[in-house]
């Protein structure tokens, strides 16, 4: 696939608080040359996949960005926030297995012009990066990053479901053999594919406080000086109920590997500040 095949579905966390995540994302994108446009007329992804098979309409948010995506003549978005990806693949990949729901569908859809055909694909950021951009077209312009320790925190949505899985379920090390590419070193640490806690802090942040906790010192004990994400609701999580390890996000080390000045990626929006971490890279 071309990447002028491709558009960028941002999604409504990446407009909000997680615009540190959308601004590394849109400069590293940048710094690598590659020009991707916003997915025109974008709403909400539904947040999260429907397990009821007979509520159609949960699965419509999705769809209708995958119609915009072939209005705009693409055959593939990319969603930065795992959320999203994940949800959107998930209802790629139930439509698909059944055939038969198509015409109910199609009646959500009657104020479309054209129909959905499932020949959109959503790609989340390791898949982009991996498959679409290519590891070795990163490293060809980035300086290497020396002296920093980082543990890679995948949570659940790029290993889980397998149906629609990125990484394997155990033991993924997709984003580590890139770090390792651009001279980080990699701490691994049992905890990197462990939920988070996710939306259980709305209701009992305790929770997602004690699974936070955990992770944090399986990653420090390894002597991580970072955790680097992909999701905004994990970087939320870790970011806020710790706060002694910074958490980043892969695109703003990216973007600082490939030359952005730090102060350009929101970094005084984290709650543990990675600053005094990334200095002495810099």
């Amino acid at each position: 696939m071309a990447i002028s095949d491709i558009a960028y579905y941002p999604g409504c966390t990446l407009k909000s608080t997680g615009r540190p995540l959308e601004t590394g994302f849109l400069l590293m994108l940048d710094a690598l040359g590659i020009s991707i446009p916003e997915l025109q007329r974008w709403n909400c992804c539904g947040t999260v996949f429907s397990l009821a098979e007979d509520s159609i309409i949960h699965h419509i948010a999705a769809i209708r960005n995958l119609i915009r995506a072939k209005q705009m003549n693409r055959s593939a978005i990319v969603a930065p926030c795992s959320i999203c990806s994940n949800t959107t693949k998930q209802v790629i990949a139930f439509l698909t297995q059944h055939p038969d729901l198509r015409e109910r569908v199609d009646n959500f859809l009657d104020d479309e012009d054209i129909r959905f055909d499932f020949d959109v694909r959503a790609l989340d950021l390791i898949e982009f990066l991996r498959d679409e951009v290519g590891y070795d077209a990163i490293t060809a312009k980035v300086r290497p990053l020396s002296d920093l320790r980082v543990g890679v925190y995948y949570g659940c949505l790029h290993s889980r479901p397998r149906l629609v899985a990125t990484v394997p379920t155990e033991c993924p090390n997709d984003i580590e053999d890139l770090l390792r590419k651009i001279g980080v070193e990699v701490v691994d640490f049992a905890l990197k594919t462990d939920c988070c806690g996710s939306y259980l802090r709305v209701k009992d942040q305790s929770v997602p406080k004690e699974r936070v906790e955990r992770i944090v010192r399986s990653a420090t004990a390894n002597n991580a000086q970072i955790i680097l994400t992909l999701c905004p609701l994990c970087h939320h999580n870790l970011d806020t109920l710790q706060n002694t390890l910074p958490v980043l996000y892969l695109p703003q080390l990216l973007a600082i590997a490939l030359g952005v000045e730090p102060q350009k990626l929101l970094l005084e929006r984290h709650t543990v500040d990675p600053r005094p971490v990334l200095s002495a890279l810099v």
